[in-house]
């Protein structure tokens, strides 16, 4: 297993800061994870009709409007939204955020936290995504925001980590 550091990968630019891509699958896109750095003011997300979405707030807060309603996304707080909605953010400081964009009809995907100690058999793909510095993965020591990409594993997970596991759909 080798680590991958967030912070390496490639930037790209968004209308509302850079974001960087951790995975995407490589026949279409069925599933795409990325942190995002999100700059102060105000910014539209893409839209992805057939698409759902899954965010976290990783650093900071960020405050989601969709229509009239309006989500107060702080760390540690996760949003499930269709690709197709209209979603203004808005940001008083620099925030990092977390994204899970996934095709229902194309993948399967599971989505789950974890703090403390877990043995998981994963089936399938998954990355797992380190919340904290000194997290471990079997023998494996992650920094925060380090992560791995592992296939059909039965792991010993120590810490706080962001758990996304997906089979596609044939």
């Amino acid at each position: 297993m080798k680590i991958k550091k967030l912070a390496e990968l490639e930037e790209k630019k968004w209308s509302g800061g850079i974001t960087r891509e951790l995975y995407r699958d490589d026949w279409d896109f069925n599933i795409r994870i990325s942190c995002a750095e999100i700059n102060p003011g105000r910014s539209s997300f893409t839209d992805y009709t057939g698409y759902k979405r899954i965010l976290r707030i990783l650093e900071n807060e960020v405050t989601l409007y969709r229509g009239d309603e309006k989500i107060e996304l702080f760390e540690d707080r996760s949003f499930y939204f269709e690709g197709k909605d209209r979603i203004i953010s808005e940001a008083k400081q620099k925030a990092v955020d977390f994204n899970v964009i996934f095709n229902e009809n194309k993948a399967k995907v599971i989505y789950k936290e974890v703090n403390g100690f877990a043995v998981k058999n994963l089936k399938n793909k998954s990355l797992i995504f380190s919340l904290k510095d000194g997290n471990k993965v079997d023998d494996i020591v992650l920094n925060k925001f380090d992560y791995l990409i592992v296939e059909d594993k039965e792991l010993e997970l120590e810490g706080s980590f962001i758990l996304v596991n997906w089979e596609f759909k044939e």
